[in-house]
């Protein structure tokens, strides 16, 4: 089963602000770190069982050329969706619980 992606305006500001960073430290890097992002939400999409639990329900899929990660958690009711944040190694899995608990999001297809 693929499953739909929820994306809540804190996970796409997180995106915008370290890609705008990226892209001050190189011409381009910005796009990369865009595309490592729509990769791993691609391999989660795919098979969103793959990644760990780390928390609870949370489970944590690491940027192979980045130092982020993306938090996510499977909801199943009606149609599978996901429900995801970036986050570096300073954010907390305590600070996606609490923006993840804020109510649904944009879909992202």
């Amino acid at each position: 089963m693929k499953y739909g992606l929820v994306t809540r305006g804190q996970a796409k500001a997180d995106v915008r602000r370290a890609a705008k960073w990226y892209e001050r430290q190189r011409n381009g890097l910005g796009r990369e770190f865009v595309a490592e992002v729509d990769v791993a939400l691609a391999r989660i999409q795919a098979n969103p069982e793959q990644y760990e639990v780390r928390y609870r329900d949370i489970r944590h899929a690491i940027l192979r050329r980045f130092p982020y990660g993306v938090f996510y958690r499977l909801h199943s009711s009606r149609s599978s969706y996901l429900r995801w944040s970036t986050s570096t190694g300073q954010t907390s899995i305590r600070r996606f619980e609490e923006m993840s608990n804020l109510g649904n999001g944009l879909t992202r297809r």
